[in-house]
């Protein structure tokens, strides 16, 4: 019989979901995903400093919402190479687009250690060290993937990065009982507010 109960709610479920937008909006924010029949989803976010709208797929596990970004894009472009300045390490850091952005540098030391350089602005140069890896936060709470260097002798990296937000198997909490979902924050942490169901 429980099994029985367990279908009829995870069906129950589903069917709860589809076709529904859920939104959060105060006075200059606006987060907003909406649920179509077909498995996917609609993705807006705005506030005073940027607005875009994402598209993708998901999928309803528990009770929990898979989000995939559709088409998918890379969280961040590095290409490796070697300068005359063998001392120094060098990271230039813009958007996809080429622009110049703030950011957090994360270097990961071969012992393990993280090395953090905050509020950097297009160049990052620094004395060598032994790194094996490193990743990018931007002024948005976006983090990139790790990055692991190939090169045994690179010394400059140039790295595009993506800007806007990138689901990659996310999952965000349903809650069946408030009829509200609760979405992550760029940097994976849940967030303190919850989107509630609209109307489309």
């Amino acid at each position: 019989m429980s099994k029985v109960y367990y279908i009829l709610f995870f069906f129950g479920l589903l069917n709860y979901q589809i076709g529904e937008k859920y939104a959060y909006k105060s006075e200059r924010f606006y987060e907003c995903l909406e649920l179509n029949a077909n498995n996917r989803f609609i993705y807006q976010v705005r506030d005073e400093f940027m607005k875009y709208t994402i598209e993708g797929n998901y999928i309803l596990i528990r009770d929990s919402i898979i989000l995939n970004s559709s088409p998918q894009r890379e969280k961040m472009i590095v290409v490796e190479s070697k300068t005359k300045h063998i001392n120094k390490l060098t990271f230039s850091v813009t958007d996809k687009l080429g622009a110049k952005i703030n950011y957090h540098l994360s270097l990961i030391l071969n012992n393990g250690q993280v090395v953090n350089y905050k509020n950097q602005w297009n160049f990052t140069t620094i004395s060598k060290m032994n790194i094996k890896g490193f990743y990018i936060t931007d002024s948005k709470g976006i983090v990139s993937t790790v990055y692991n260097i190939n090169g045994k002798f690179t010394n400059y990296f140039r790295i595009q990065f993506e800007t806007k937000r990138v689901f990659d198997s996310e999952s965000w909490y349903i809650d069946t009982k408030q009829n509200k979902i609760v979405p992550r924050k760029p940097d994976g942490n849940f967030c303190s507010y919850s989107l509630s169901m609209e109307e489309i």
